[in-house]
């Protein structure tokens, strides 16, 4: 399943859990998530404290929301306490938030180049040993896999036994890298703040664009996927544009020196 398939299962699982008179929600959304990336490409680093706790503010009213579903708690009492005490640790501890986000930024990068230059031929050659598993439809799981777990775990074992010292590999760069994120956040605050908001702002509007685009304009969706290259230097290109605009709209600006004049006569 490509990406632009995986869009279309998505918004069709949307669309058909939606009554037909609140059909315009999913679009609202969509628009929501593209906005609200857009804004962190502008504007995210500057307001990255009040961003990441709204991020988190959402974040704790899902897993609240799961919390609620898994321990049998009142639904309403136990979203509202995981997300305001989410949305509080945003502001309060915004700097181990952001260097634990900056250090799963470095750990994706590197994860991400080391799966296309050694796992990616490996990968190419894995089969499910019962069959493919499929995005749920109405409810019903499915697949004969044993669902999205089951897969991981599958390609896990096939990548240790197919590819040299490929766990301690896995491990060290989460660890390096990890640390090396930490470091960079701790150090560099403000160009990590950039990074952070060039990131997540791109991410973000790149899912709500596809989402839109899958479901009003599916032929430009699928010009993007056939045009891979050129879709992801775009994206690479509107990244670093993004990094240098957040980071010179909260560089501190230089400290003016004022050179008195000399020589006057002191008046009493």
């Amino acid at each position: 399943m490509n990406t632009s398939e995986l869009f279309g299962r998505i918004n069709d699982t949307i669309m058909q859990s939606l009554p037909s008179d609140v059909a315009w929600v999913p679009y609202v959304g969509m628009l929501s998530i593209g906005a609200l990336g857009f804004l962190l490409m502008v504007k995210g680093a500057r307001f990255a404290p009040t961003l990441l706790a709204f991020l988190l503010l959402v974040g704790g009213a899902i897993a609240g929301r799961a919390a609620a579903a898994q321990f049998g708690t009142p639904v309403l009492p136990t979203v509202g306490i995981v997300a305001a005490a989410a949305m509080i640790s945003g502001f309060l501890l915004f700097r181990m938030w952001l260097s634990i986000v900056v250090s799963a930024f470095f750990v994706l990068a590197g994860l991400g180049v080391y799966e296309s230059r050694v796992l990616h031929e490996p990968l190419s050659r894995f089969q499910l040993p019962e069959g493919e598993v499929t995005l749920p439809a109405e409810g019903t799981v499915v697949g004969t896999t044993g669902g999205p777990w089951q897969v991981v775990s599958e390609r896990w074992s096939f990548l240790t036994s197919e590819v040299p010292n490929f766990q301690v590999s896995v491990f060290s760069i989460i660890s390096v890298l990890g640390l090396a994120g930490a470091i960079f956040a701790a150090f560099l605050p403000r160009l990590s703040r950039a990074l952070w908001a060039a990131t997540t702002g791109v991410l973000l509007a790149g899912i709500g664009l596809s989402m839109l685009l899958d479901r009003l304009f599916p032929s430009a969706l699928e010009w993007l996927m056939s045009n891979n290259a050129a879709a992801w230097m775009g994206v690479g290109v509107l990244w670093v544009g993004s990094v240098l605009l957040n980071f010179a709209d909260i560089r501190k600006p230089k400290a003016r020196i004022s050179v008195e004049p000399q020589g006057e006569a002191a008046t009493a």
